[in-house]
């Protein structure tokens, strides 16, 4: 009798050292989302590296153009299952939602095949390649009461949880009146014509690949509610692909931004919010900003001056990623998961369906201006 009593004094003593092992979620009880991944490139390579560190998470499955970059993938990541194709995700039901990280003319049918599959979804920006096919997509997602998210990773950085506070809740710089964004990258577009980002056919469009960024920014200050913008656009367009364009956009005949991408320059890559008080200003890289300067006008008509930087985790810091800052897919990631788990499958208030559709919208208008929609 007292050899079983110790043993059971042994065993809770085990437990609780090995309790510290187990995942929090899993302390509390709850469920677990389980992720399935469709495309292994780089942005899928960067995405995985976070959401592994997101502990309400399990990725139970990948798949890409072939069981060979899927097997090495997964083994890359430690991912227990690949697909022989995407369909082994689709009627997978393991998986409850679907990060989609192909290149941009693949994400309708990859998003449309998950959906009709009972999959959440998402999918990196942008949703499709047009508004029409967007608009068809977030119907159904809404039919379906499946949560389908584009990816606008930046909505979820603190910094920008930062912006919409001093606009927003705090009124700091008051009214908003202006947005000024660029985003450039320097490719070989007179010559590297196999590029994704300069190919037709591969869905290459400066505007479709980066522009959305400052649009982006434009959309959190205005948001949807004035509908359409008037748009004046101007650009470089070869092989029917946008390489640089500039674009100033004006929403209910008061509000202006002034936007510019290219893929032919770098660019300072910064974004202001010019207020009726202030300004705020995001350090490069804007679309994944660390830092920002609040600029607030005095009584001396010059301004006083704050900055507010943003760390990512420390277990993320050292973590092999293509992109810069791309420690910040954590955010999106894990606002993502907690929703699912939470039961909430409508899209985030992060980047709601509303400003998916009207960036499609004028995506759609400024490539139709430039011939090459």
């Amino acid at each position: 009798m007292r050899l079983f009593i110790f043993r059971i004094f042994l065993f809770s003593i085990f437990q609780k050292k090995n309790s510290n092992i187990q995942p929090a979620m899993k302390k509390r009880g709850t469920k677990v989302v389980r992720w399935g991944v469709i495309g292994t490139g780089r942005v899928s390579n960067d995405f995985v590296l976070s959401l592994k560190h997101v502990e309400e998470a399990e990725i139970v499955m990948c798949a890409a153009r072939s069981a060979e970059k899927a097997k090495a993938f997964a083994s890359t990541h430690a991912i227990a299952r690949f697909g022989e194709s995407y369909e082994d995700i689709y009627k997978n039901e393991d998986i409850d939602v679907v990060y989609v990280g192909t290149i941009h003319p693949c994400h309708y049918d990859q998003v449309k095949a998950c959906l009709m599959n009972g999959k959440h979804v998402l999918c990196e920006k942008p949703l499709t390649m047009s508004a029409e096919k967007t608009k068809e997509l977030l119907n159904l997602s809404v039919e379906k009461k499946l949560m389908l998210q584009e990816g606008m990773w930046t909505r979820f950085f603190p910094a920008i949880q930062k912006v919409r506070e001093l606009i927003f809740k705090s009124n700091t710089i008051g009214e908003v009146m202006c947005v000024q964004s660029n985003f450039g990258v320097l490719l070989n577009w007179e010559g590297d014509r196999k590029h994704r980002a300069l190919n037709k056919a591969l869905g290459g469009s400066a505007i479709l690949d980066i522009g959305v960024y400052p649009l982006g920014h434009a959309l959190l200050a205005f948001g949807s509610k004035h509908g359409m913008p008037h748009i004046a656009v101007s650009g470089v367009v070869r092989d029917n692909v946008d390489i640089s364009v500039s674009a100033s956009l004006t929403f209910a005949d008061r509000y202006v931004a002034s936007l510019t991408c290219s893929v032919a320059a770098d660019m300072p890559n910064e974004t202001v919010f010019v207020g009726t008080k202030g300004q705020i200003v995001l350090s490069s890289p804007s679309h994944a900003p660390t830092r920002l300067t609040l600029k607030i006008r005095n009584a001396r008509e010059d301004f006083t001056v704050s900055t507010f930087d943003f760390e990512f985790p420390s277990a993320l810091q050292k973590l092999p990623y293509n992109f810069p800052n791309s420690q910040g897919f954590f955010y999106e990631a894990r606002a993502v998961t907690l929703a699912l788990q939470q039961g909430r499958f409508t899209a985030l208030e992060e980047y709601p369906h509303e400003e998916s559709l009207l960036c499609a919208r004028i995506t759609d208008a400024m490539r139709k201006e430039l011939k090459c929609d």
